[in-house]
């Protein structure tokens, strides 16, 4: 996921919907947060940036690749 298509996510509410359904990234479950806490084995940051309707949480890590 690159930063240029998550800025097109949260500008466009008919993208972010179509994300949020069928696709379940949802950008809007992105301030619920993890349902515990989160760290990358190796250190690094952690950015949330999309929830799904399970309670799971997306994640970009500092390198920009995209986590589950």
């Amino acid at each position: 996921m690159t930063d240029r298509a998550l800025r097109l996510l949260l500008r466009d509410t008919r993208l972010a919907e179509l994300a949020a359904y069928p696709f379940d990234f949802d950008v809007e479950r992105a301030g619920y947060g993890p349902v515990e806490p989160v760290r990358l084995a190796a250190g690094g940051t952690l950015r949330i940036v999309a929830g799904d309707a399970g309670g799971g949480t997306y994640f970009v890590c500092e390198d920009d690749s995209l986590r589950f």
